[in-house]
């Protein structure tokens, strides 16, 4: 899509904000207040064990690990049309709020083969996920909908990189944090501590606006929608941002863990240290998507996302980790916040709501998640798992598409 945001262009320095874009920001973070203190919590409790889980799970099952994801985003994607037709019937703060036990018991069911006796692990992976699925599904939806409720019409890369950079720096220490309380206390519980910290999160639930929103489409119109020819962009490049980020979260932690030679703190330290420059290099974006456009940033995302990938194909040490998981995840950044930009613009422009966007782009994601889990079973079988992340570095070039219209045509 070619689009410039309609602000004014800032000339000052990078990390410095104009008055315009502050009062953007501060009338953003009024609005979605309770929404905003609810992700900030959840992101900081899932950071203590995002990057842990996947280990854990290879540990008890090796590769099947792939199998029990592929079981979530299949749930994921046959629900997420359920989820959206009943944010007329629900609202947003309700199917939110809704959610969030789902999320705390699927964490809290990772522990049950160690703290219940004779509880199979097979029966908690299955568990984690799918009630992990079941929270997905309800949560982000409505998530989007108050989301671009509260966005205005200036200032969006100013406003979505002010909310990225808060996002990073609440979760910047927690896998550090997370690896000392594995190895201090067990995965049991600081499984427990996370689920309590999930259930936290409920609070502000009631401080979000309560959106009434009538889905469009029926259940298997929504499935066809996404198929169409009108949403091919769609269904390719989130299903390319699927397919790499299926491989970022699940299977660079597992290969990270023994390259490091599965120390924890090692683990956390390495990936801290990651988010830390991330931050760092991130204070800049929201300035350069308002300057440049998305559009044109898109492009540079995706060259750095993929090269990325294939120099990750390449590294022996902790060094080397440090160094070019920055650059992909810099890189990543660059395309993810660009193309938000992008979407939310669509909708707010439109004057309508991203349900119907988020839904397909949703069902798009985890489809290129499914596909790039079987395809990586195949390549760890035979060519071993550097191989996945040299394959991932071409699926990336499919992101391109980002740049083009991505506009969502509504029919109300």
């Amino acid at each position: 899509m070619h689009y410039r945001t309609r602000g004014r262009r800032t000339h000052h320095r990078p990390h410095h904000y104009d008055v315009s874009a502050l009062k953007a920001i501060r009338s953003f973070s009024l609005h979605a207040g309770g929404l905003l203190v609810n992700r900030l919590i959840l992101k900081m409790a899932f950071g203590f064990v995002n990057v842990f889980v996947p280990i854990l799970l290879y540990q008890l099952f090796g590769t099947t690990i792939l199998g029990i994801y592929i079981l979530m985003s299949v749930l994921i994607f046959f629900l997420t049309p359920i989820s959206a037709m009943m944010l007329a019937r629900f609202g947003v703060r309700a199917l939110i709020a809704f959610s969030i036990p789902f999320a705390a018991i699927s964490v809290w069911a990772l522990s049950l083969h160690d703290v219940a006796p004779g509880f199979s692990p097979a029966w908690s992976a299955a568990l984690f996920a799918i009630f992990f699925a079941i929270h997905h599904s309800l949560y982000w939806v409505p998530y989007h909908v108050d989301f671009v409720q509260a966005l205005g019409k200036n200032h969006r890369g100013a406003v979505l990189g002010w909310y990225e950079d808060l996002l990073e720096i609440v979760s910047v220490a927690t896998p550090l944090i997370g690896a000392i309380l594995i190895v201090m206390t067990g995965f049991s519980d600081t499984l427990l501590f996370v689920s309590l910290l999930c259930l936290m999160s409920l609070f502000p639930i009631y401080y979000a606006h309560d959106i009434y929103e009538r889905f469009s489409w029926g259940y298997f119109e929504t499935i066809k929608a996404l198929f169409s020819k009108k949403h091919r962009s769609i269904l390719i490049g989130y299903g390319a941002d699927g397919a790499q980020l299926a491989v970022a979260t699940i299977l660079w932690p597992v290969f990270l863990f023994e390259l490091l030679s599965e120390r924890y703190i090692a683990v956390g330290i390495v990936t801290t240290l990651t988010l830390l420059a991330i931050l760092i290099l991130n204070m800049s974006l929201g300035y350069l998507i308002d300057k440049f456009g998305p559009d044109r940033l898109v492009r540079w995302g995706v060259i750095l996302s993929m090269t990325g990938w294939l120099l990750k194909s390449f590294v022996g040490n902790p060094f080397q980790v440090f160094m070019v998981d920055t650059y992909h995840k810099f890189g990543d950044a660059v395309m993810r916040l660009s193309r938000n930009v992008t979407g939310y613009s669509s909708a707010v422009d439109s004057g309508h709501y991203v349900d119907e966007y988020t839904a397909i782009a949703e069902m798009s994601y985890q489809l290129g998640k499914i596909l790039m889990l079987i395809l990586a079973g195949v390549l760890i079988t035979y060519f071993g798992m550097r191989a996945v992340f040299f394959v991932t570095g071409f699926a990336t070039l499919f992101l391109i598409v980002f740049r083009h219209h991505l506009a969502f045509s509504h029919r109300h």
